[in-house]
């Protein structure tokens, strides 16, 4: 298959898989995680089937940084709310404590496997850890969404893991940009400190967020509004790519300036909600194509570590909500509930993968792959069993007592 036919495709594919998991539809079609896009990619990839080889996925790569950095700047522009309720400041305070923690607790585990099957060492072994952190903190968001709207749940609890599920995707949005600043582009010849080169990272992105939000404030046409949105966006990307920056921090910074200065929040998230379906689906087949298990040493001792140790830290982090007044009474399954990963956590394991080839990418795009899937397996049946127990999920219409069709009898 050559690039053009497989572009062709993913235009297809973006068309018509955003109408069938967006909207109403997510109460019938898809999985919350996307793992059957995922699922494909990797049939279809050079490892198996050999449909998309490894020249035309090279050629893709321009297009999958653009996508990539498009969806963190949609989440940054919506970062905050859950459509149009604002997270409270202290439930986004906790999602971003809970998400740190299982993103460190990962990483540890991670670290012990690597010093002794692999042989990452020094700043490789850092950005393998933080990359596998980052990937596997988050708990997403559509899954929540999956979850609370097809089984119409109503209540505190829902509203508290949707905010944490929100809360989150700060943690590896800002992991990647540390990661990605521990190895600057060649191109630079000053010297600065790494912690120096991401805050510049994310200075960029506020810088032209600021711009832009002065633009949009004048310029209130639709078409108009697209063009500097799009123009940011390119600007940001290009810059990125020039100095050896993440895209992702620099768009998300954008997209979180813009939201705060712009005054259009509720339009331009409205603009750009539309986008989010269609750039992800493409994003998660050619992810699943790049997932590659040769050279990674004792994959079954990976799969082991990473599992183990987000099991226990989402296990850990579902105690400490149910000691939250809109937590209570969702039992201990509600651990397992926080598992689900999605189509943001491939995209986060698919930038690192484009920035560091070889063993140190993959590893990180193979641990997103695992994540995701076991999430999907594990994640929507327990936060499900877990609204169920708190009583916000509403009984089949077929068990509610209906009024009996027979006259009432007569009195004796």
């Amino acid at each position: 298959m050559n690039a053009i036919l497989l572009l062709v495709g993913l235009l297809v594919l973006a068309y018509l898989g955003s109408i069938l998991v967006g909207g109403r539809a997510i109460r019938g079609y898809g999985l919350p995680s996307g793992s059957e896009y995922l699922i494909l990619g990797f049939v279809l990839g050079p490892h198996v089937f050999g449909v998309v080889d490894r020249a035309v996925l090279g050629a893709m790569e321009p297009f999958l940084q653009v996508g990539l950095a498009w969806l963190a700047l949609v989440i940054g522009v919506d970062y905050g709310f859950v459509g149009a309720r604002r997270v409270p400041l202290s439930r986004l305070i906790l999602g971003l404590c809970l998400s740190l923690a299982c993103g460190l607790g990962v990483a540890a585990a991670f670290a012990t496997y690597a010093l002794n099957f692999t042989g990452l060492q020094g700043r490789e072994l850092l950005i393998a850890c933080i990359g596998v952190g980052a990937v596997s903190c988050d708990t997403t968001r559509h899954a929540v969404r999956w979850v609370v709207e097809r089984y119409a749940a109503r209540g505190m609890l829902s509203d508290l893991v949707a905010d944490i599920a929100d809360a989150d995707d700060l943690v590896p949005l800002l992991s990647i940009t540390f990661a990605f600043a521990l190895a600057p582009s060649p191109n630079i010849q000053l010297e600065v400190p790494f912690w120096l080169f991401a805050v510049t990272t994310l200075g960029t992105g506020v810088l032209l967020g600021a711009l832009s939000s002065a633009l949009l404030r004048v310029e209130l046409r639709t078409t108009q509004t697209w063009g500097i949105l799009l123009g940011a966006a390119l600007f940001g990307i290009g810059t990125a790519a020039r100095l050896g920056k993440s895209a992702l921090g620099l768009l998300f910074a954008l997209g979180l300036t813009i939201s705060i200065l712009g005054g259009r929040r509720t339009e331009l998230r409205r603009m750009l909600e539309r986008t989010e379906q269609p750039v992800l689906l493409p994003v998660l087949v050619l992810a699943g194509a790049y997932v590659n298990l040769e050279g990674i040493p004792n994959p079954v001792g990976l799969v082991l570590v990473v599992l183990a140790s987000r099991v226990a830290t989402k296990w850990v982090a579902g105690a400490i909500l149910r000691l939250t007044p809109s937590g209570r009474g969702a039992g201990r399954i509600l651990g397992l509930g926080l598992l689900p990963s999605g189509a943001l956590t491939m995209a986060f394991g698919l930038a690192f993968a484009l920035r560091f080839p070889g063993v140190l990418g993959q590893t990180v795009l193979v641990v997103a792959a695992l994540v995701t899937v076991f999430g999907e397996l594990v994640g929507p049946t327990s936060l499900r069993l877990a609204l169920a127990r708190a009583g916000e999920i509403e009984a089949p219409a077929s068990s509610r007592l209906r009024p009996s069709s027979r006259p009432p009898a007569r009195p004796a």
